[in-house]
């Protein structure tokens, strides 16, 4: 996130016009943020922990059926938060 304050600000150090960087960062750091207090909470809350032992128990020791399970789970969460928030 400071990368890219810093790059906005090295933008606009170099002449260019504040409010297009302005609007261009903007989103990204607001989206950024939001993806960030997402995770923490998360991971606070310990769901992606009893998650990861569902899908563990639910395979029953067979690493095919985990693969299947963890690539279903990713393509879900991918589709429902898009893959930079699947990533995150």
């Amino acid at each position: 996130m400071v990368a890219v304050v810093v790059a906005a600000l090295l933008d606009v150090t170099f002449g260019a016009a504040a409010l297009p960087a302005l609007k261009i960062v903007a989103p990204l750091l607001a989206f950024l943020a939001a993806a960030l207090t997402l995770a923490g909470i998360v991971e606070r809350s310990g769901l992606a922990e009893r998650a990861a032992h569902a899908i563990a128990g639910s395979a029953h020791g067979r690493p095919l059926v985990l693969y299947g399970l963890v690539c279903g789970l990713c393509a879900l969460l991918t589709a429902i938060f898009s893959l930079d928030g699947a990533v995150v």
